[in-house]
């Protein structure tokens, strides 16, 4: 779990200490659409 905001999200952290939520992503991605794309988040984090 990471805090945001003082909220409790389930979240994940890089190997180098960034935290992430890729749910919130896939949410984004489904109501606002494409310009939201998973995959390119993804290929962006695994950079970090």
């Amino acid at each position: 779990m990471v805090t945001l905001g003082g909220q409790k999200f389930p979240g994940l952290q890089t190997k180098s200490g960034i935290n992430f939520w890729p749910w919130a992503r896939i949410s984004n991605r489904i109501v606002d659409g494409a310009e939201n794309n998973v995959l390119d988040y993804y290929k962006v984090l695994l950079k970090k």
